[in-house]
């Protein structure tokens, strides 16, 4: 794949910025093959752009990925303008096409991280990057507050995490300006491979005044004017609102999303060694397969914080998905609660009991004499 380099052009703010946060974070390693996921929206488009202008600094090797979610009747000839954009640059080319149309935010944001991770794998690429700003992170975290998410979603827009294909994805297609066609499929996971957002720092009114001191012309999407898209409809209103009593407002929701993501780095990792402490085994009726367990007093002399993070973890397990908060503070009341007391049903068949010291996840498989109440918490009766 080629290396593309840009015609000489005044260094910027952007690029310092850019700079540092791949140095300081780690986002963007000497030498890493980095797909650069381009919806071709000026926030993409700027970030292809900086990265272009800072591959020969970093030793970046760039290919450029598209994802047609074919939720729009220009969605094919925006995925050609992307594609003659690299090709412009001298950079290869990667696509990815939805196998019938997406119909809503959360079902196109998940097929394409699929979709990115599969042509990651293909490209050989160790890096994803996405052009995620600043206004992206504040909006992202009033979405998810007016939600109800806790800390964990109010800073879910990370710098970078793992990127892993979903499994429930359909498949896509794809095709490399360089290569021909090839098949791509966004059901896999792409192990080592890491989603970095470089433009965290700056916001959505910084990259629409780069692009325009580049010349880059970014093509509209039309979904963005839908104000049915919860998205939209805070971009287009509640900011707005916002930034009218403070300027500065989507650029403080920005530095509190990034306070909190520390925090909940550091909770976790409390959280974590919690939970180990508190593990148990309980040994399941007949001589039947050990139960999951956890000391009651051991967890319930922690912080309320650490409870409930420890607790969540620990129902996942059990689960397989996550629990939610009443399950959650359910669960936190029989820490506390008499010997053979029960929980309602986490789902059929499974509920929590308390056996002496040890709160142990129940089922039917282990002979037990029924599936958990319908209260909060139900005492046992007598002793």
């Amino acid at each position: 794949m080629a290396d593309g380099s840009s015609d000489p052009t005044p260094w910027s703010p952007l690029h310092a910025a850019v700079l540092a946060a791949a140095r300081q974070r780690g986002l963007l390693p000497r030498g890493a093959h980095v797909l650069v996921a381009v919806s071709g929206g000026q926030d993409s488009l700027c970030l292809a752009q900086l990265l272009l202008d800072l591959a020969p600094v970093l030793g970046l090797r760039l290919t450029v990925a598209h994802c047609d979610h074919r939720m729009r009747p220009d969605s094919a000839a925006c995925a050609a303008y992307v594609r003659g954009w690299a090709a412009a640059r001298g950079l290869a080319y990667l696509e990815a096409v939805a196998t019938a149309p997406l119909r809503s935010e959360a079902q196109a944001r998940d097929w394409r991280y699929g979709a990115l991770a599969s042509l990651a794998a293909e490209a050989g690429c160790c890096r994803v990057a996405t052009g995620h700003t600043a206004s992206d992170r504040a909006e992202t975290l009033l979405l998810n507050a007016i939600r109800g998410s806790g800390a964990d979603g109010l800073s879910a827009m990370v710098w970078r995490r793992p990127l892993a294909g979903n499994r429930k994805s359909s498949g896509s297609s794809g095709s490399s300006g360089s290569r021909g066609s090839s098949s791509s499929s966004s059901s896999g996971t792409s192990s080592g491979v890491e989603l970095v957002r470089p433009l965290l720092s700056i916001t959505r009114q910084q990259t629409g005044e780069e692009c325009l001191r580049r010349g880059l012309e970014p093509w509209h999407d039309s979904t963005n004017d839908d104000p049915r898209f919860a998205r939209n409809a805070l971009r287009r209103r509640a900011l707005p609102e916002l930034e009218a009593i403070n300027p500065a407002a989507s650029e403080h929701l920005a530095s509190l999303a990034e306070a909190l993501a520390a925090d909940v780095e550091c909770l976790e990792a409390a959280a974590r060694a919690a939970l180990s402490g508190a593990r148990r085994e309980a040994v399941g009726c007949g001589g039947s397969t050990p139960r999951q367990a956890i000391d009651r007093a051991r967890l319930r002399g922690e912080h309320l914080a650490l409870q409930r993070r420890a607790l969540r973890a620990w129902l996942r397990e059990a689960l397989g998905s996550a629990a939610t908060f009443e399950q959650v503070e359910e669960a936190r009341q029989l820490l506390g609660a008499p010997n053979r007391s029960r929980g309602s049903s986490l789902r059929r068949g499974v509920w929590l009991e308390v056996e002496g010291p040890l709160l142990v996840v129940r089922s039917d498989s282990d002979g037990g004499s029924g599936s958990g109440g319908s209260g909060a918490v139900e005492p046992a009766q007598g002793p």
